[in-house]
């Protein structure tokens, strides 16, 4: 059973979006949180959710992020998007966005230096192999979580746990963009 935070954090997401994938995302990454506190990277196992692993990244940030942020896992959605495997690599050297990776930088480390979940959704393109390029609605959500065999307060950020999802739809006039705080024990 979730905590109350969970559940507020869930709500506010599906307020701002109906991707079914990003809800479940949501929900998936908090069932690692029972008691109330930042998920626990130890109880998150991708492979348990087969549907989203493909748009799912996680960032390592054990040994801080002064030489970058390390992208500790990509899903096969997120390497297309890069136009390469960029497992392993640092978000700075690989990444390619509207943003400047400055910005995007600043925003993960927030995520990480004030545990704030972070979601946006706006419009864009995205090139799929088959179609050629479509236009829709691209979600983006980064969750804070420790790691319990680091840190038993369950309090510290060490990952960055995200889901980049696209769905095409029509209608999207405006990018929705927030940061809400995560429950700390």
């Amino acid at each position: 059973m979730p905590s109350a935070g969970a559940e507020v954090i869930s709500e506010g997401i599906r307020s701002l979006t109906d991707n079914s994938g990003t809800w479940a995302f949501v929900d998936f990454v908090l069932a690692a949180a029972p008691d109330g506190g930042l998920p626990d990277y130890t109880r998150i196992d991708p492979m348990r959710v087969p549907d989203l692993v493909r748009n799912m990244f996680v960032i390592d940030l054990r040994n801080g992020y002064a030489d970058g942020l390390l992208i500790k896992f990509s899903g096969t959605m997120i390497d297309e998007h890069f136009g390469t495997n960029v497992q392993g690599r640092r978000l700075e050297d690989v990444y390619r966005g509207d943003r400047d990776v400055t910005t995007m930088r600043d925003l993960y480390r927030r995520c990480a230096d004030r545990s704030e979940l972070y979601f946006r959704q706006r419009e864009s393109s995205y090139e799929f192999n088959v179609r050629g390029i479509e236009r829709g609605a691209q979600d983006l959500l980064i969750i804070p979580a420790s790691d319990s065999r680091i840190d038993e307060s369950g309090k510290k950020v060490l990952y960055l746990i995200g889901i980049a999802s696209f769905e095409i739809k029509q209608g999207i006039t405006e990018t929705a963009e927030v940061f809400l705080p995560m429950p700390v024990r």
